[in-house]
């Protein structure tokens, strides 16, 4: 049996977007694959403020710790991670911390604009207020 021309760049053509699938998806799923890095290790660095451990560091800290997100610590990440809570309602609070401090209570979260008491009860078993 004889392959023709017609048939032969057919196979190659088949092979070549085989090979570029298989690359496209091996080569971006290592990059997108979760992995967990520990941020705990400590590396020495000169500079004594850029040793301080970061924001972010201390909220990983805090969820580990006890299993509920510090409304005072946490970044918008974390803040839409919540229930009931997306990205606009995460920049409110962003803002209202901003613009008023820390939280003294997780009830004070009703002062944020379109967080009442039923989104607030939805929260409830998620979030603290630490570090006041």
């Amino acid at each position: 049996m004889r392959i023709n021309r017609t048939e032969r760049l057919l196979l190659l053509c088949t092979a070549a977007c085989l090979l570029f699938c298989f690359g496209c998806f091996f080569g971006t799923n290592q990059i997108t694959r979760g992995v967990r890095v520990d941020s705990a290790s400590s590396v020495p660095v000169a500079d004594e403020a850029a040793s301080a451990p970061s924001n972010e560091h201390l909220m990983i800290v805090q969820e580990e710790k006890d299993g509920l997100i510090d409304i005072n610590r946490a970044d918008r990440e974390a803040l839409i991670s919540l229930p009931g809570i997306g990205e606009v309602l995460a920049g409110r609070i962003l803002d209202y911390r901003a613009e008023h401090g820390d939280f003294h209570s997780v009830q004070e979260l009703t002062k944020v604009e379109g967080i009442g008491e039923k989104t607030l009860a939805k929260l409830l078993d998620y979030i603290t207020v630490e570090g006041t």
